[in-house]
């Protein structure tokens, strides 16, 4: 009885302390999910970047095609330009 014990016991022991060194601590896991978090504001903030370019791209083209199309003598060209 006394050499199972002898031997169960330093089994337990490294078992267990080996499954609490395994497990991540709750500072990494608060500083894994600050991490992810300034990764999607980041993104967040460059894709409102992004959308905000485009937007403008679009509208200054609007704008130009809308101009030129006055210059346009050709009537049913200049309505269908001034269509869009």
């Amino acid at each position: 009885m006394k050499r199972v014990c002898f031997l169960f016991l330093p089994c337990f022991f490294l078992l267990t302390y080996t499954s609490l060194t395994a497990q991540p601590k709750a500072n990494q896991k608060e500083q894994t999910q600050k991490t992810v978090a300034a990764d999607k504001t980041a993104k967040d903030a460059e894709l409102a970047r992004l959308l905000e370019e485009r937007r403008a791209s679009v509208q200054s083209m609007l704008i130009t095609l809308a101009s030129d199309s006055v210059k346009f003598s050709d009537a049913i060209a200049r309505a269908r330009t001034l269509a869009l």
